[in-house]
């Protein structure tokens, strides 16, 4: 899911050109807040008061803990690369519970949210939970969620979900929507999807902009924001540095870094919030040069390109800021001459090229210093702060003569001894927060139903003041991690966070909860484990419990079959169940007999149950209108059972392999001349002695 990636890495401190994945560092990944219209606002996990909303704004780095939240008017949009969104309705509250490598959970506790993925790694688990119950992502697709103090709407535009319904799993396919009534109790409803309304085609406009994005050929796929910059600039072909991006629109004498401000965010400290709209991709991953007149951006390179020998060791790693830090004044400085009588030190950084190398603050290299920057000497390249002023607002650099740049402080990648306050923490501290974009304590304080263990949450930035001060890096582990963290919660387990297990009993299916919409009690599946899962029918081939249609497992009263299932489980030969005639099968005799269900059904229908008429190699089957001979993957083996003949459906299995040659004579007469298949017949493995043979199973 992971896509949350960190920056590239020099692993020697000054003169090589070796770069690699950073080591040691914390499984914490970062989203962007890629779009947002209208008011909103976010909550920052580690906030010592809870209540300290923020403006949102565009480029904002979000984490484990923090917390969205979109005005009656607003919308937003937050990607965690590799083309994966979230993207946020009017009047939404969504939580980040989670962000790390393999576990990426949010929780959804009021509005309208719209999951798409489109990549699913493996081990990877992605969630939304809602105070109804919990959703997994099955399959990369578009997710529909709707969640209120009544219930939580789960729908599938494609892909698949597994929900956990009191303790119970149902799975939703595409062009499904199951909706939860309740949250103590929940009855559900499984019903088919809306058709879209115009959040769903903005959310797909949205996707296309990705889809059809030009700098995908330039760019390393795992770069998240790159299709921001299909409109803001133009590519061009460098021969030292290969494919270049030139920003368009900007003031002349214009250089990275300098339009935006400076947030800290633990584990990473002192992080650059863009306010260009573009200002993500370039910012946090890959190098900047100036070539040919013009500041240029050198992305990490897509797979399989022939990249030139400067760039070809650049890995799209997320990094806080690719900028080296310097000091001007102080120890060694006259600050009369420097920046005038009376001045402070002041604090600089400069843009990092393809030579010069980076550190993360969990890096032995940290503290390097002694490194010449490759863009120092570059016009305006350099941006000068008061020292005072870092970390605390919009920047607003100050012009030295270059001279005085030349003999600056080196500090590394980190600015060492400047402590973040309370007024580092926000993205974009001048804008004032509506009352409209802050949420009701109603809907922060709802508990929401959770399949995992969320984290705890992260640590206060009170609480982390005096680390910081006293090592003069950040906090290496911001969220204590327990041994259950991402794992599944357990039923009788205490709440985290406000979430509680989604494991409650299960209250009955009320038919007047939708109007016109199918609906099904959930019943306990007992044949295999002990988790309770339900399986609403057939997807790609598997277990299905058969359940005759006069009663129910238990033998109780009837138990209609949902229309909304009727087209998937005509499918099943499980069952009997025909769009045709929907109850003319009878009832098994035993209702926890499971049954397996192909993917994909035949070309060729199955003879009538009690048919003496077999299909032959050459014969052409009544129930088919094709002229064509019969081959061995549309032929049935109709074996005889208890009740009686009934169809099922040809597969492949150990123990039955095709072989492409005639049925032997023999082997006819030993079935009283009747054929196993038309075309084909089935080779049974070597011969063992009988006491080393394995019990006798159906592979049906």
């Amino acid at each position: 899911m992971w896509r949350h990636a960190m920056t590239l890495l020099l692993a020697s401190a000054v003169t090589a050109n070796s770069f690699g994945a950073p080591t040691g560092q914390p499984d914490q990944g970062v989203a962007r807040a890629s779009y947002v219209e209208g008011n909103a606002s976010y909550l920052r996990g580690d906030d010592s008061n809870r209540d300290d909303w923020s403006a949102l704004g565009v480029n904002t780095p979000l984490t484990t803990g923090d917390s969205l939240y979109t005005a009656p008017d607003a919308r937003a949009e937050l990607t965690l690369g590799g083309g994966d969104a979230v993207r946020l309705d009017h009047g939404t509250e969504v939580d980040v519970v989670s962000l790390t490598s393999g576990v990426t959970q949010f929780g959804l506790s009021s509005g309208r949210a719209e999951l798409h993925i489109r990549t699913l790694g493996p081990g990877a688990a992605i969630e939304m939970d809602t105070p109804g119950g919990a959703a997994t992502v099955t399959a990369p697709g578009t997710y529909r969620f709707v969640a209120d103090a009544n219930g939580s709407d789960f729908g599938v535009i494609s892909g698949g979900l597994s929900v956990v319904v009191s303790g119970q799993t149902v799975d939703v396919r595409s062009g499904e929507d199951l909706r939860l009534n309740g949250t103590s109790a929940p009855t559900y409803a499984l019903a088919h999807l809306d058709g879209p309304d115009d959040f769903d085609r903005w959310s797909a406009q949205r996707d296309a902009r990705f889809d059809s994005s030009l700098s995908a050929r330039y760019v390393n796929p795992q770069v998240n924001g790159f299709e921001d910059l299909d409109t803001a600039g133009q590519w061009r072909q460098d021969p030292t540095y290969g494919n270049v991006w030139v920003p368009s629109g900007v003031s002349a004498g214009w250089a990275p870094y300098q339009d935006g401000c400076w947030t800290w965010q633990d584990p990473y400290g002192w992080t650059w919030v863009s306010y260009e709209p573009w200002g993500w991709a370039p910012y946090h991953y890959g190098r900047w040069v100036y070539v040919s007149d013009a500041w240029s951006w050198v992305p990490p390179p897509p797979p399989f390109y022939a990249a030139p020998a400067a760039v070809v060791g650049i890995q799209p790693f997320y990094a806080p800021a690719l900028v080296g830090f310097f000091g001007v004044g102080g120890s060694g400085w006259s600050l009369g001459i420097a920046l005038g009588f009376g001045s402070p030190p002041a604090l600089g950084w400069v843009p990092l090229a393809p030579a010069d190398p980076f550190f993360y603050p969990w890096q032995s290299g940290y503290g390097v210093t002694n490194v010449s920057y490759t863009n120092i000497n570059v016009v305006n390249a350099c941006t000068v702060v008061r020292q005072d002023a870092f970390g605390t607002g919009p920047v607003s650099p100050m012009r030295l003569p270059p001279e005085r740049l030349r003999t600056a402080r080196m500090l590394g990648s980190q600015p060492a001894g400047i402590v973040p306050t309370a007024a580092s923490l926000a993205a974009y501290p001048n804008r004032r927060v509506s009352r409209s974009a802050v949420p009701s304590a109603a809907i922060t304080s709802r508990p929401l139903a959770a399949r995992l263990t969320p984290p705890p949450r992260p640590t206060p930035f009170q609480d982390k003041l005096s680390t910081i001060r006293a090592t003069g890096r950040p906090v290496a582990e911001p969220v204590m991690r327990t041994s259950t963290t991402g794992r599944p919660f357990s039923p009788g387990a205490a709440p985290v966070r406000g979430f509680v297990p989604a494991m409650k009993t299960v209250g009955p299916a009320s038919r007047s909860s939708v109007s016109s919409v199918a609906q099904r009690t959930v019943q306990p599946y007992r044949g295999r484990g002990s988790s309770g899962t339900v399986a609403l029918g057939p997807q790609r081939g598997h277990w299905t419990p058969r359940t005759p249609f006069g009663a129910n497992s238990r033998g109780g009263k009837s138990t209609s079959l949902p229309a909304a299932l009727s087209s998937r489980t005509s499918r099943s030969h499980s069952t009997g169940y025909s769009a045709a005639h929907p109850r003319t099968t009878p009832a098994e005799p035993t209702a926890e007999r499971h049954t397996w269900t192909p993917r994909v059904a035949p070309r060729r229908q199955p003879a009538p149950a009690g048919s003496s008429v077999y299909p032959r190699p050459g014969a052409r089957n009544a129930a088919h209108t094709s002229s064509k001979p019969a081959t061995s993957h549309q032929s049935w083996w109709i074996p005889r059972t208890r009740s009686g003949p009934r169809a099922t459906p040809w597969r492949t299995s150990p123990s039955y392999r095709p072989a492409p040659r005639a049925q032997p004579a023999r082997q006819r007469a030993r079935l009283g001349g009747r054929a196993t298949a038309p075309a084909a017949v089935y080779r049974r493995p070597a011969s063992r002695p009988r006491a080393q043979r394995p019990a006798r199973r159906s592979v049906y």
